[in-house]
């Protein structure tokens, strides 16, 4: 579902993984999801202690090493994630999470849904409601005057490209990438290895509400809290408002030092 700014100590997290063999058919305002397959993992708890942060900065270390280009490794040419346009272009990349950081999506009953999408899964009939995070909109049109918006979800593509179409109706997402894109690490578990975007990691910011979902590439991270919704619909309009100031504030700042860097 997402460290400049971020606590030494992240908290302890879960991860959703989901997986679809999908197909979509659209009926006026009606979608239809079919043989849907979600399946969610629990992540291993970010670093509590110095001896699991060595440990962490390690595994990334060893990660880093494996999965570096292929050519620097005699390997031939490494294929990276994103194409060869967004590689190239000179604007910086804000890599933005799906699920808790944009939306909030659910089973079960909720008050004035922004939309509905019905289908079916293993289990029968669903109806998942979906609700989208206060100032979302204004927050990806401000920041794709001057970045390059990717969205990098862990869920599968069906749910994903539905929801993004309700969200992106004005077509500022430049790419999107869902759970097959997922990089294994670890004891088993999968990460959003941003090394692999074939972006320098100095140019890549990447905003997630799980510690998670980046481990090792703390520093390309920007804080946010999860969104379960809105229950207090003023107190999340107030929290988001602030975030989208100190977020394009932040985006300044690191405009600002890349340039000083290029003239020393």
């Amino acid at each position: 579902m997402d460290t400049l700014g971020k606590s030494a100590t992240p908290t302890t997290t879960t991860a959703a993984a989901v997986t679809a063999t999908t197909t979509i058919t659209a009926a006026t305002t009606t979608t239809t999801i079919t043989a849907a397959t979600i399946t969610t993992t629990t992540a291993a708890a970010t670093p509590t202690t110095i001896q699991q942060h060595q440990q962490l900065q390690q595994q990334q270390q060893q990660h880093q090493q494996e999965t570096k280009p292929a050519n620097e490794r005699g390997q031939g040419v490494m294929q990276y994630l994103l194409p060869q346009e967004l590689i190239q272009s000179k604007r910086k990349l804000l890599v933005m999470d799906l699920d808790e950081t944009m939306v909030f999506s659910t089973f079960e009953e909720m008050k004035n849904p922004d939309f509905v999408i019905d289908g079916m899964s293993k289990s029968g009939r669903v109806k998942t409601k979906v609700k989208v995070r206060p100032f979302l909109r204004r927050f990806l049109s401000e920041c794709s005057k001057k970045y390059d918006i990717v969205v990098f979800t862990a869920s599968g593509a069906p749910y994903a490209n539905y929801v993004l179409d309700k969200i992106d109706v004005d077509c500022v997402i430049a790419h999107r990438l869902f759970g097959d894109s997922l990089t294994k690490f670890g004891d088993g578990k999968y990460i959003k290895d941003l090394g692999r975007l074939g972006k320098p990691l100095e140019k890549v910011i990447i905003v997630d509400d799980m510690p998670s979902s980046y481990a090792g590439q703390f520093n390309n991270a920007v804080p946010i809290g999860k969104f379960k919704g809105a229950a207090d619909d003023q107190q999340v309009q107030f929290q988001t408002k602030k975030y989208f100031i100190f977020l394009f504030m932040l985006f300044i700042l690191m405009l600002q030092t890349n340039k000083q860097k290029m003239n020393t």
